[in-house]
């Protein structure tokens, strides 16, 4: 492991007792955020630190007996678990948004049972294609804006909202540069590191990420390229909640290179920039609407198919591996598509289903047969 990438990886080991600790030193508020599509920002611009909510491994104990595992992924089910033994007491608040059918769900057996002084659950539009959905979405943003103002007893201005959208741009710009690094200097980073880097600023307060993802991209833009590296090149897909490092290390470990990635801890986090020159509010909704396409909202039937075939094409990479949940629904109902539309364009794709466990030796052994076949191809 690079010495350089220490601070990122340590931001997630002994995370719950280090954000304690933060909390003391700052005196600012931690409000958790599940997974995906909150802005982010408006819990910036409030003076409290965001943190993404991304499960853990320990033992699961109490959540299976008010969420039903086969209806809910290994993340909602962790973290729910978190929220039983007394983990995240440290939050003041958490903010849900509804981007599967559980989400309310969950919010509905969090309330009853937590007693943070913010609890908040956004109800988005799911047809981006109305002309209503701008409104609708500016309305949930304004809403969230308006509880965090609660929270802080302090109105949050359109300049400090502005500022935080220029810092968080700022850290999206510098994790591309980091992706391009990866693309052109392949062996220079492994996938998990990578991956590391990206979750890391899901967890930390954003100056302080940018400050040290800039000292990092200084240091690997200096480095050369290694010797030798994998041939064969790959995109990943999918694992749309949380990480799936098993997962990235497998297919390293088989002998490929993950070249780009579309997944929630990794491009889908920082590829689309907000607006810096119209109303701060407005910007975010826009934002959201024009975002990279997902199946939490609807979009053409083809747009995500689309997405990353076009990735494929501009990263030159040799296939596709596409990572599924278990139970995750709204990702399985849209595999069809994206296998239909890979293979029309003569495009390799495997998809794997993963567990809490992690990846099965059968999996591992799936990933290492499609990887020898590239390399034979």
């Amino acid at each position: 492991m690079r010495d350089e990438l220490r601070p990122f990886i340590a931001a997630r080991q002994n995370l719950y007792n280090d954000l304690k600790q933060w909390k003391k030193t700052s005196d600012k508020k931690i409000i958790g955020c599940h997974p995906m599509d909150i802005p982010e920002e408006i819990v910036h611009a409030a003076g409290m630190l965001p943190i993404t909510l991304m499960g853990y491994d320990g033992v699961i104990k109490h959540a299976t007996g008010s969420l039903q595992p086969t209806i809910a992924c290994n993340i909602l089910l962790e973290n729910l678990e978190l929220c039983f033994n007394g983990t995240l007491d440290l939050l003041d608040g958490v903010i849900f948004t509804d981007v599967c059918d559980t989400i309310p769900i969950l919010s509905d057996i969090w309330l009853r049972h937590s007693h943070l002084a913010l609890h908040h659950l956004m109800v988005m539009p799911k047809h981006l294609n109305s002309p209503s959905s701008r409104s609708r979405v500016s309305e949930q943003f304004f809403r969230l804006k308006a509880s965090l103002e609660k929270l802080n007893k302090k109105k949050i201005s359109d300049r400090d909202l502005k500022r935080s959208i220029g810092i968080y741009n700022q850290n999206r710009r510098l994790l591309k540069r980091l992706y391009n690094i990866r693309r052109s200097k392949p062996g220079l980073l492994g996938a998990s590191d990578v991956s590391a880097v990206v979750t890391s600023g899901m967890l930390m307060w954003k100056e302080d990420h940018n400050r040290l993802l800039g000292q990092l991209l200084l240091k690997l833009e200096k480095s050369p390229l290694p010797s030798s590296y994998p041939k064969v090149r790959l995109i990943v897909t999918g694992s749309l909640c949380g990480c799936c490092d098993s997962a990235l290390s497998a297919i390293e470990a088989s002998g490929a290179h993950v070249q780009w990635d579309d997944l929630y801890t990794g491009s889908r986090y920082f590829t689309s920039l907000t607006n810096e020159d119209i109303d701060p509010v407005e910007a975010l909704a826009q934002r959201y609407i024009n975002d990279v396409p997902s199946p939490a909202r609807f979009f053409d039937a083809d747009a995500w198919a689309d997405y990353i075939s076009n990735m494929v094409i501009c990263s030159g990479a040799d296939g596709v591996i596409i990572i599924i949940r278990k139970f995750c629904e709204i990702h399985a109902d849209d595999f069809p598509c994206i296998q239909n539309k890979l293979t029309k364009d003569g495009i390799p794709c495997l998809m794997i289903e993963t567990e809490r466990a992690g990846i099965s030796e059968h999996n591992k052994a799936r990933i290492q047969t499609f990887i020898n076949m590239l390399e034979r191809e």
